[in-house]
């Protein structure tokens, strides 16, 4: 059984990862209805390289400062882990899941590696695509095989930070571990492909694969 966490199209992803595997995929609302709002990444760079303008960049600090930030904190992890618990518990004893693979995207990658960590270990394997709000210490408590997603520019999960994240997991000789690095993508790529943009739909049938494989 696989639980992904929702993207911007997430039954779109959801039955893909299901006629691919073969298992049930079960999408979680983390947010209880209150997903960021799109207008939020509008302008934000595609490609790797691409800048923003100063205007841009002074709208986008603007949204921060009055829609993201306020949004971080209502979906604080206080708030969301426990909700995240709920539902793995709930797959367990009123579905019968014996084997749960945690699929989460950006904001959901954190959650991701939070249910297979040493503490809760609510998942049995887990992936996170382009993961955000991570550090190393996530990383050093993750107990479970675990795969990763990444883009080729990605100012969330930088180079340095996913090259510490493999230094860390190639330690744990017991626990396995891969990483996929995209070409052409930046963060947020698998959660919002862009249909016209043959490099990123290559990037997402690829992390789709990487998923099920």
């Amino acid at each position: 059984m696989y639980l992904i966490g929702l993207t911007k199209n997430p039954r779109i992803t959801a039955d893909e990862l299901a006629e691919k595997s073969g298992y049930d995929v079960y999408i979680p609302d983390l947010f209880n209805g209150d997903p960021i709002a799109s207008s939020f990444l509008e302008n934000v760079p595609q490609n790797p390289g691409e800048k923003m303008c100063i205007g841009a960049k002074i709208r986008l600090a603007g949204k921060f400062v009055t829609s993201f930030a306020p949004w971080l904190f209502r979906h604080r992890q206080a708030v969301t882990l426990p909700i995240a618990e709920k539902i793995f518990k709930a797959l367990r004893s009123e579905k019968g899941v014996t084997r749960i693979q945690a699929v989460g995207y950006c904001f959901g990658g954190l959650y991701a590696l939070l249910v297979g960590n040493d503490e809760l270990h609510l998942a049995d394997v887990i992936v996170g695509c382009h993961v955000s709000l991570v550090n190393k210490t996530h990383f050093q408590q993750l107990q479970v095989p675990a795969a990763f997603v990444c883009a080729q520019e990605d100012n969330q999960f930088t180079d340095a930070l996913r090259s510490e994240a493999e230094k860390i997991l190639a330690h744990k000789s017991d626990i396995p571990s891969k990483f996929l690095l995209t070409e052409g993508t930046v963060h947020e790529f698998a959660a919002r492909p862009d249909p016209n943009n043959p490099v990123i739909m290559k990037a997402f049938t690829q992390a789709n694969d990487f998923i099920v494989a």
